[in-house]
């Protein structure tokens, strides 16, 4: 981004992190327009409950067609056909200021050791390697990838990728500044997670 609003540090920032990937001035255009906002994100006809027919139940446990989805589930995953991702971005504010899959949460381990877990508990009863895709963020991306790195595995290897980011903008479409004067980047949260893995 060269913009001469936004400073170097910021810039390389946004360079870093895939600011160019998003369509930022788009989406500032409709805000200043008022095209965009809480408004446009309201439904505006009419919501039923579903119908009987419009949602199914899993098939029971231990019946036959249950077994058979699982043995097709078990052999595309011995096959290298399924992966697992597992959102970790956003701006590692909820608690605390630190990262929430850092966050250690039962018997000494994190929520990402706990999800970790079950992923490789599932690759060992399948008999198969199931690779992991962690979703960082700018704010999270340097303790997720250390973290990734002590409890990758065989069975269970981990690669990272950010998600985008973007800046904060006033009501009015103008680049949002903190007391400081400073721009303020954050994380747009997970409905860019195809195109981040993509990029």
């Amino acid at each position: 981004m060269t913009s001469p609003n936004i400073d170097a540090a910021t810039g390389q920032l946004l360079q870093r992190y895939g600011f160019d990937d998003i369509p930022f001035e788009s989406l500032r255009k409709r805000l200043v327009e008022g095209t965009a906002g809480a408004a446009q994100n309201r439904i505006t006809s009419t919501v039923e409950p579903p119908e009987e027919g419009d949602l199914k139940a899993l098939p029971p446990m231990g019946g036959d067609f249950r077994r058979e989805l699982t043995e097709l589930g078990e052999e595309a995953m011995r096959r290298g056909e399924v992966a697992s991702v597992i959102l970790a971005g956003g701006m590692a504010t909820r608690f605390g200021g630190v990262v929430k899959a850092a966050v250690e949460v039962l018997e000494g381990a994190s929520f990402l050791e706990l999800k970790l877990r079950d992923i490789t508990a599932t690759a060992e009863r399948s008999d198969a390697r199931i690779p992991v895709y962690l979703m960082t963020s700018f704010a999270t991306d340097d303790a997720l990838r250390q973290m990734a790195e002590s409890l990758t595995t065989d069975r269970c290897p981990i690669k990272t990728f950010p998600q985008f980011i973007s800046l904060r903008l006033t009501p009015n479409g103008e680049l949002f500044r903190d007391g400081e004067g400073a721009l303020s980047p954050y994380a747009p949260g997970h409905g860019d997670l195809t195109f981040a893995l993509r990029r």
